[in-house]
């Protein structure tokens, strides 16, 4: 006869994580910046919840939520490779034209 391996129910639940930003543009301003980022959903195994819901309460008791969430957001387009270091060419840093470059 085979051995049943007893299983705990925990083992078998699942923690979701929702984080949503409810705003809006005020119609009021003129040139408001955009709402790019307005949530992220995670599910972990009970026991592989734990890290992230502390850094959840951190993030709480630090009156940071929407820089963790934003954060959250930008790790996984990371991760899913939907976003990719630039190339050096299309890089912020530009060369000044000599003439505008001044000695100090």
């Amino acid at each position: 006869m085979a051995k049943i391996k007893m299983t705990h129910p925990d083992e078998m639940m699942t923690v979701s994580v929702s984080l949503d930003f409810r705003s809006e543009i005020n119609p009021d301003v003129e040139d408001p910046p955009p709402l790019d980022t307005v949530g992220v959903r995670f599910t972990f195994s009970a026991a592989n919840a734990i890290p992230y819901l502390e850094e959840v309460l951190a993030a709480i008791r630090g009156r940071r939520l929407f820089g963790f969430m934003a954060q959250a957001a930008a790790i996984n387009a990371v991760r899913a490779g939907e976003w990719i270091p630039e190339k050096t060419e299309n890089s912020g840093a530009k060369k000044a034209p000599d003439d505008e470059v001044k000695d100090r």
